[in-house]
């Protein structure tokens, strides 16, 4: 029975894994991503044995070089490409500078009310500010110390505890810092912007560690250990709630080692898993506690119930992802419990549109984009506010390469813990090791489970399996080995035959494809607090007029200038380099109002002008954090407004691509 229930976990995240690695190549499907995926994998397989020869020394060397270059390039890019960070990581931002200085009301926005859990991570935010802001410290560079602080820490994590588990083996420890320092993710969003995946990356490879090993450190090392545990899952559940599945995986683990291996359980599992339970348990007081030291009070009126998520992840329409639309209607109910009765009918309803076959073919796609991680680069963020002129000029072409090395990386990683599962299900045995993975795929099934049969899913929350693939791979890497020592002969053919082809043709396909044209955004600044959550505008005062100046390296197809409905200032676009003025027509669409010039520009420096020349106040929208910089320049005018303000702007340029 054992052995059965061991194959059908494995079987069933061998199939997971399989649709994470499709995931990598379609979507569009490209021969390219196919070609690299097969090329790196094979790489990896038939050469990373060769690493295992060189001196410790030297193999050191080369992680620590690799590790530095990459901390080198992320600094360079926070320096010179800094990016507008918009949607609930901004709301985070602003409300927790604002608790930082004491400014203790929450009913800027409605934001909080409506997701009480992110007033959580606000808080905690502000804590980290107050104790920086004594030292001088700005809220930007605070936020980019934490997010280079939070990321490199989980990939030093991983590279540390690889060390551990596979005896330093120089292929493992050399193929993780290699993969991280090139993928693309590692520059972009996970370093951009500091969020709720970073900490729980960091905390889920720490826990999972902790609980596994729990049995190979010293007794007077476990009251650390397991303070440390504690810690860790109640940090990673306040900011995460998620993470809760790995007490559900950590409980059907312990109950599988106390049927079939009761010596492990009262040796290695039963305390760690005590220890789990508790960390879990303590975030239910630990929770109103933390939102009452900010004055936070709950709302009803705009409060969304628990089963919205699940609403939402039965849209078929939007293959489960974030449904605005089932949003807005259930805010058009008087409050919580409205909402709640209203779910109890619409749930069941919509859950009977589905027959068995639509609900699998929907529950795959689902589980299609949790794994892929094509729209990872630009998460969260609205554009560059600044960037060097030769990339604002070929924006479309790096973000097809970017594209590109993402999906193939992705793709790679997905196909190397696929080919460890697949010798894990072919060599089961009841040793340490498989008992030990039992509990990793039990997690990762757990979160696939969660967001592709229950809740709403994207590509973002397929982030926390990252540890949890490194854990399959180093723990099935002898297997793996073993197996593919006799397919070496051929892995070395297909690998040199493949290479050369792979070259041609991204030479063929860049030099001879179909170029597509496509609007791209060059250079913009669009954080804010929104008009859904009924963020407050400004008024522009009869007479008086705004200004704030922007610099674009590369021609402009299209420029918008965000503003409240209705409002009635007049606004310009002028070139500086020549003193030439553009006036923006009011234009209302289904994303919002805008003034915007539609004529073909020339790069150079520009000026935003809005002036009111009515006889009432207008309304317009600014945006602007106490010591945040939003974009390289501020508004400036005849009245007064906050340091660092902010219009909320896009600038689009036509350019052609070619499709990877």
């Amino acid at each position: 029975m054992s052995k059965f229930l061991q194959k059908m976990i494995l079987g069933i995240t061998i199939l997971v894994l399989g649709v994470g690695v499709i995931a990598s190549l379609v979507a569009p499907f490209s021969l390219l991503v196919l070609l690299g995926v097969i090329l790196l994998t094979i790489g990896w397989l038939y050469f990373g044995p060769k690493l295992n020869h060189l001196k410790p020394k030297t193999i050191k060397c080369m992680v620590v070089g690799v590790f530095a270059l990459m901390v080198v390039g992320q600094i360079l890019v926070l320096k010179f490409l800094p990016s507008s960070v918009y949607h609930d990581p901004f709301r985070v931002y602003y409300q927790a500078e604002q608790l930082a200085l004491q400014h203790s009301d929450w009913s800027d926005t409605s934001y909080f009310w409506r997701y009480p859990n992110n007033a959580v991570i606000a808080i905690l935010l502000s804590w980290v500010l107050k104790l920086t802001h004594l030292f001088g410290v700005s809220t930007q560079l605070t936020l980019q110390g934490l997010s280079i602080l939070f990321f490199d820490g989980f990939i030093a994590s991983i590279l540390s505890i690889a060390r551990k588990k596979t005896n330093n083996l120089p292929v493992v420890q050399i193929g993780i810092v290699s993969f991280f320092a090139l993928l693309p993710l590692s520059y972009t969003y996970m370093i951009k912007v500091f969020y709720t995946d970073s900490v729980v990356l960091l905390c889920l490879t720490w826990i999972v560690y902790l609980v596994l090993d729990w049995s190979r450190h010293p007794k007077s090392q476990r009251y650390v250990n397991g303070l440390l545990l504690i810690i860790l899952v109640v940090i990673g559940q306040l900011v995460k709630p998620n993470l809760i599945i790995l007490l559900i995986a950590g409980l059907l683990w312990a109950l599988w080692n106390l049927i079939w291996h009761r010596e492990i359980f009262k040796k290695e599992v039963m305390v760690p898993i005590v220890l789990l339970t508790i960390g879990f348990t303590l975030t239910l007081p630990i929770k109103p506690l933390i939102l009452n030291s900010a004055n936070y009070q709950q709302n009803a009126k705009y409060e969304l119930p628990t089963g919205s998520w699940i609403y939402m992840g039965l849209n078929s329409r939007q293959h489960g992802i974030y449904a605005g639309d089932d949003v807005h209607s259930l805010l058009k109910l008087e409050n919580k419990d409205a909402r709640q009765q209203a779910l109890n009918h619409k749930i069941p309803e919509r859950l009977k549109t589905y027959s068995l076959i639509g609900f699998v073919e929907h529950s795959f796609i689902k589980m299609a984009i949790l794994l892929s991680s094509q729209p990872l680069p630009t998460a969260y963020t609205g554009g560059h506010t600044m960037a060097p002129d030769w990339q604002q000029k070929n924006q479309a072409a790096f973000a097809q390469y970017i594209g590109l090395v993402q999906r193939i990386l992705w793709g790679s990683l997905y196909s190397l813990a696929l080919l460890s599962t697949i010798q894990a299900f072919k060599n089961i045995k009841f040793g340490r090791p498989g008992d030990q993975l039992g509990f990793v795929n039990l997690s990762l099934l757990g979160y696939v489970a969660l967001h592709t049969l229950i809740w709403e899913t994207e590509a973002r929350y397929g982030l926390v399996l990252i540890p949890l693939l490194f854990y399959i791979i180093w723990h099935n890497h002898e297997y793996l080995n073993q197996s593919l020592s006799l397919q070496k002969p051929r892995l070395r053919k297909i690998f040199w035959w493949g290479l050369p082809i792979f070259i041609v043709g991204m030479a063929l396909t860049a030099g001879l494809g179909t170029r597509k044209s496509e609007e791209v955004v060059t250079i913009a600044q669009r954080s804010q607090l929104s008009k859904q959550y009924h963020a407050q505008p400004t008024l522009l005062l009869p007479g008086h007029s705004l200004t704030q100046q922007v610099r674009v390296g590369t021609k402009i197809s299209q420029f918008t200038l965000q503003v409240p409905l209705g409002s009635q200032v007049s606004a310009h676009l002028v070139r500086l380099d020549d003193d030439r003025n553009y006036p923006l027509q009011y234009v209302t669409t289904p994303k919002g109002t805008f003034m915007v010039n539609s004529k073909p520009l020339a790069a150079g420096h520009y000026r935003i002008e809005l002036k009111n020349n009515t006889h009432q106040a207008q309304k317009i929208w600014s945006v602007a954090l106490l010591d945040y910089r939003l974009a390289p320049y501020s508004i400036q005018g005849t009245q007064p407004m906050p340091n660092g303000s902010s219009f909320i702007y896009t600038f689009y340029d036509q350019q052609r691509r070619v499709q990877l």
